[in-house]
C-alpha cells in the first residue's frame, strides 16, 4: 500500500500532537529502550532507569513537520529541537530502540523503532538527541 501525504500527516499529527485537528490535546513522550517492546507495544521490561525513574521526555514540541524523502519514497519527521534525557542511575549498554508513549507513566508504546546506533552510558551520564538526529520514518 502506498502512503499518501494526507495519511502520513494524519499519523504524524495523531502521534505527536495528539489531535486530528489544529489544536493539541495531549503531548507525547519519548523513551529509550534496551530491547524491542512486545508485539502489543509493552515497554515494561526494556526501559532504561534514569535518575528520575523510567524517564520519558516530552517530545511533541520538539518534533518537526512532515517531510518526504523522494529517494526512499517515504515520509518522515525529525526533532527540530534538542531532546535531553536526565542522567542514568547505572551503566547502560546496548540501548537500541526508541518508543513514543502517550503519557509519562503508561507502558504501551504508540510507535517504536530501532536507533541508528546503540546508546551506551556510564552511571551519572545523560543522553540527548541533537537537532535532526531522531528521524521517524513512516513506511
Amino acid at each position: 500500500m502506498a502512503m499518501t501525504q494526507t495519511l502520513a500527516e494524519n499519523i504524524r499529527r495523531n502521534l505527536i500532537d495528539g489531535s486530528t485537528g489544529g489544536s493539541s490535546q495531549t503531548n507525547c513522550y519519548l523513551a529509550i529502550l534496551t530491547g524491542a517492546p512486545t508485539s502489543a507495544g509493552d515497554v515494561t521490561d526494556v526501559e532504561i532507569p534514569f535518575s528520575t525513574g523510567y524517564a520519558r521526555v516530552e517530545c511533541g514540541r520538539a518534533m518537526s513537520g512532515l517531510s518526504y524523502d523522494s529517494s526512499e519514497k517515504c515520509f518522515y519527521f525529525t526533532n527540530s529541537q534538542k531532546i535531553t534525557f536526565p542522567w542514568v542511575d547505572q551503566e547502560v549498554t546496548g540501548a537500541a530502540y526508541w518508543a513514543i508513549l502517550p503519557s509519562a507513566t503508561g507502558k504501551t508504546a504508540l510507535a517504536y523503532g530501532t536507533l541508528e546506533s546503540t546508546v551506551n552510558l556510564t552511571a551519572k551520564q545523560a543522553y540527548a538527541f541533537a537537532v535532526g538526529k531522531l528521524k521517524i520514518i513512516l513506511k
